[in-house]
């Protein structure tokens, strides 16, 4: 780390390893290390007793905007997301106040990584840029973090690569050559609609699976998938946002079969985000 930056530790428990690590940080860096002590909303916590009187009003005009974009019909496990990002956004600018420190929001570069890769280092940081007031996404990075996804406890990262607005693609090679690919949103908001991408591929060349591994492409559900091939040769997947709002908000990681690297590469970059 450089003079100049500054580490936000999110603590996980309070395990040896965890206050070693926090031990550590706050030793070496001194001001420079921030541990967060908020914690997420729990069940009967009344989020009005940490919010501020101008933030209850910011949030209930976003959670009429809302309403207004995207209806009713989404998860509460949502509000949990942001309420969690809001005391976050709070604790962060109180600690640098307290602490004589300061950022520019238009031009500091933000960075996410840790447990896991595409569970916590991506959900409780979605929201911050919006309630920091940055100008850029919280970039990931996958090379300081942990994934449970069973194909990437073989595979080499390649790159992370920045599209259309603030979605990302994330590329790996897995150990027996084939291809694979993640979409993802740097920041995202409750008032966003669920962003897809069309990749101009042969469906029969793709496979996708959960985080978990469970396979989503080619379906195995009666139920409507989310993932949808077309007639015309391509492919729809949800780009994963990490705010648990829509049931499609979830991580679809692609795999390539029969496709080089390079063919599979091109194929999803060259691919359109859209909104429906």
């Amino acid at each position: 780390m450089g003079p100049d930056e500054v580490l936000i530790v999110y603590p996980i428990g309070n395990r040896k390893a965890m206050t070693d690590l926090q031990g550590y940080a706050e030793q070496q860096l001194g001001r420079r290390c921030i541990v967060v002590h908020s914690t997420p909303p729990i069940r009967n916590e009344d989020p009005r007793q940490f919010l501020p009187e101008p933030t209850k009003s910011e949030l209930m005009d976003e959670l009429v905007e809302t309403v207004q974009k995207n209806g009713y019909d989404w998860s509460a496990g949502a509000l949990k997301v942001m309420l969690y990002n809001r005391k976050i956004a709070m604790e962060i600018r109180q600690e640098f106040g307290q602490r004589g420190l300061h950022f520019d929001p238009t031009t500091v570069k933000m960075l996410a990584f840790g447990e896991g890769f595409e569970q916590c280092a991506m959900t409780w940081k979605a929201m911050l840029p919006y309630y920091l007031d940055l100008r850029e996404p919280i970039e990931n990075d996958y090379e300081l973090s942990v994934s449970g996804m069973p194909l990437l406890r073989s595979a080499d990262f390649k790159e992370r690569i920045a599209l259309q607005g603030d979605v990302r693609l994330f590329l790996w090679q897995l150990s027996d050559g084939r291809p694979m690919g993640l979409f993802a949103r740097g920041m995202a908001r409750l008032t966003d609609p669920q962003l897809f991408t069309s990749i101009s591929v042969d469906p029969k060349k793709i496979a996708v699976f959960s985080e978990a591994g469970e396979q989503f492409w080619p379906s195995t559900s009666e139920s409507a998938p989310a993932v949808r091939a077309s007639s015309g040769g391509s492919i729809r997947i949800p780009v994963y946002t990490s705010i648990r709002q829509f049931p499609t908000d979830k991580a679809y990681y692609i795999v390539g079969d029969g496709l080089t690297f390079d063919e599979f590469r091109r194929a999803l970059v060259s691919s359109g985000v859209v909104d429906k």
